[in-house]
């Protein structure tokens, strides 16, 4: 269990005898399957122990060319080999998302075992389409309409998805924790195989599962109750005062666009052995974002006012940021309040 250990009870001194009895007819037929397995048969099981593919996360700060891998997921950069993607300019919230993609490739399009899988983020729908990907190529059974609970969030957002696969949320929750919480004390490759087991709805993890579903709402209530978070009008902006790092999913419960304000976000410095810890310093920092690409907001736009408006206010003009979100400069408070931010933001939502 990799999340959970148990131990069983003690065992009473009158069974201790009949116990140990049981334990060495036990061990003696383990022996025995074992001298009986074939050569090839003994292989085949170490092999299926290798993770069956490779994986490179995408690193920003190094040209792409210099980071080969055979098959894309969501690489979401000009030029990019993208293998299963739903950003491209002609999709839309319908268009299937990786994960989806993954239940319908054809056979033959499945990477071979050994091929280098190339992403830029781990989340649930990238790597709940790595793990459709080795169930196919495996042979395996599992539940497609699990890949299509975390497909609709992905494109639709939490509404929707609670909607219509309110009865799968144990299992969305915990595919979406393995894949990106980095609290989790799990390789690449372990959740890969976690959620391998989500799919197939594998009796051995339902304590963790149920347990992973647990952890998170409890932390999420206690994020609401320290959290202050307000809707515009229209129900098209949540504005989140929150120093807790589920402030965006408080917002998205609200609203498809969250502008996060954290009042005390702290400065991280790296040690001589590599690890960030806190200075004792704090900014102002504030992030938006919307929750997919498919929801109208001229992010470019908004950046390039957002510094105009920062230097204008004596401020550092480093607002930026990729895809569907951006924030205000790093290790510096910006200028601009919170509800300066929601005016600003609304010029740039379509109509």
């Amino acid at each position: 269990m990799p999340f959970e250990s148990s131990e069983k009870p003690p065992t009473p001194p009158e069974e201790e005898g009949e116990e140990e009895k049981e334990k060495v007819e036990e061990v003696e037929e383990r022996v025995e399957e074992e001298i009986e397995k074939k050569p090839e048969e003994v292989e085949l099981e170490k092999e299926e122990e290798l993770p069956r593919y490779e994986f490179l996360q995408i690193d920003l700060k190094k040209p792409l060319e210099e980071q080969p891998y055979d098959f894309g997921i969501e690489v979401t950069l000009p030029g990019a080999k993208n293998d299963l993607d739903h950003h491209g300019p002609e999709d839309t919230s319908e268009t299937p998302s990786a994960c989806e993609q993954a239940l319908e490739l054809e056979e033959e399009k499945i990477p071979p075992k050994g091929a280098k899988i190339g992403f830029l983020r781990p989340d649930g729908d990238t790597f709940a389409a790595v793990a459709v990907l080795e169930l196919r190529a495996e042979g395996r059974k599992f539940n497609s309409e699990i890949v299509k609970a975390v497909g609709t969030l992905d494109r639709k957002g939490p509404k929707e998805a609670e909607e219509k696969y309110i009865h799968l949320r144990e299992e969305i929750v915990a595919i979406l924790r393995v894949a990106a919480d980095p609290k989790i004390p799990l390789s690449l490759e372990e959740r890969i195989k976690f959620i391998k087991k989500v799919l197939e709805e594998n009796p051995e993890i339902k304590k963790e599962v149920q347990r992973l579903t647990k952890e998170r709402d409890e932390e999420f209530e206690k994020a609401k109750r320290e959290s202050e978070v307000k809707v515009t009008p229209d129900g098209k902006i949540a504005q989140v005062i929150s120093k807790h790092r589920f402030a965006m999913s408080l917002g998205y419960e609200e609203a498809n666009i969250v502008i996060a304000t954290n009042p005390e976000m702290l400065i991280l410095k790296k040690t001589p052995e590599g690890k960030l810890v806190p200075t004792g310093e704090t900014y102002l920092k504030h992030t938006i974002a919307r929750i997919s690409s498919f929801v109208p907001l001229d992010m470019k736009g908004l950046v390039e006012e957002l510094n105009k408006i920062e230097q204008e206010k004596g401020g550092r003009p480093n607002w930026g940021g990729r895809g569907d979100i951006i924030g205000s400069p790093m290790e510096i408070s910006s200028k601009i309040s919170s509800d300066e931010l929601i005016k600003i933001a609304r010029k740039y939502i379509p109509k």
